[in-house]
């Protein structure tokens, strides 16, 4: 009889941690369609879906390397990635101080552009990076701590 019981209490573990995990992904990700500002210790930096409306997220990441804070924004499903994308650069560039360091070429369907910007905070640089493909994009922003 024992062992039957150690391999349900094991299994329903899982199926409970497996749940947990999904709900949170779930939360983080429509927190991520919807957000208006991409908030960089200190400096608010105005979000894709701020600019072109909602998009379906993939996922959020944060990390802190070498005094460097390091944040990622993905998203997914839509038709529009080059519309997007150019509307995203000129929108920053005129409403937020960004300066444009790569061109976008509409004509290539994969591909990355680069941005920065002082920190109001701190003086410091921000790099806002987007790598684009087939109906998807990353938002990728980098920022000196120190």
């Amino acid at each position: 009889m024992s062992r039957i019981k150690i391999p349900i209490f094991i299994s329903t573990s899982i199926l409970v941690i497996s749940a947990i995990i999904l709900i949170v992904t779930t939360i983080t990700t429509s927190k991520v369609n919807k957000l208006q500002y991409y908030d960089v210790e200190g400096d608010s930096i105005p979000s894709i879906t701020h600019v072109v409306g909602e998009r379906k997220a993939s996922g959020k990441s944060s990390r802190v390397s070498n005094f460097v804070l390091y944040k990622r924004y993905s998203y997914y499903g839509t038709n529009s990635v080059i519309e997007d994308v150019q509307k995203y650069i000129d929108y920053l560039s005129e409403n937020d101080s960004f300066t444009v360091y790569s061109q976008l070429d509409p004509n290539v369907v994969v591909g990355q552009i680069s941005l920065g910007k002082k920190s109001l905070k701190t003086g410091k640089d921000i790099l806002l990076t987007i790598e684009y493909e087939v109906g998807r994009y990353t938002i990728s922003i980098e920022k000196a701590l120190k």
